[in-house]
């Protein structure tokens, strides 16, 4: 599990900057059954950082942290959204179950379905921002 994020700041004129860059997460979760989360908010949304120029080295780190740590605040939360959203009987289709019939099952539909759901309420909550 981590989360891992690189930002790349611009020059833009006198106390602008072009703030860019993007979050890779992943996440580990389990309960009698593993699963995994690999998310990406990359590239994210090119943003404008006003600061004091005269203010100095100070002012500029203070306006960029402050940027940096509400883009990913808010990324944060989108993730912690999708994840209160996905139904518990999501993450249970996850998991190998022998089938009642005990018969061979296609994992590979059911795995597609799942991913499918999983990205349209990140594409959802990425929109929602």
């Amino acid at each position: 599990a981590g989360w891992r994020s690189r930002w790349r700041a611009e020059p833009r004129g006198d106390g602008v900057l072009a703030l860019s860059g993007g979050v890779r997460v992943r996440a580990h979760y389990y309960e009698e059954g593993n699963v995994q989360l690999s998310a990406a908010l990359e590239p994210a949304p090119a943003r404008e950082v006003a600061y004091d120029a005269g203010g100095g080295a100070d002012a500029l780190a203070a306006a960029l942290v402050g940027a940096i740590r509400d883009a990913e605040g808010a990324y944060h939360a989108s993730i912690g959204r999708s994840f209160r959203e996905v139904s518990a009987a999501t993450f249970k289709d996850l998991r190998r179950k022998l089938p009642v019939t005990g018969s061979s099952f296609d994992w590979q539909r059911a795995q597609h379905a799942v991913a499918v759901e999983l990205a349209t309420r990140e594409r959802e909550a990425a929109a929602a921002q």
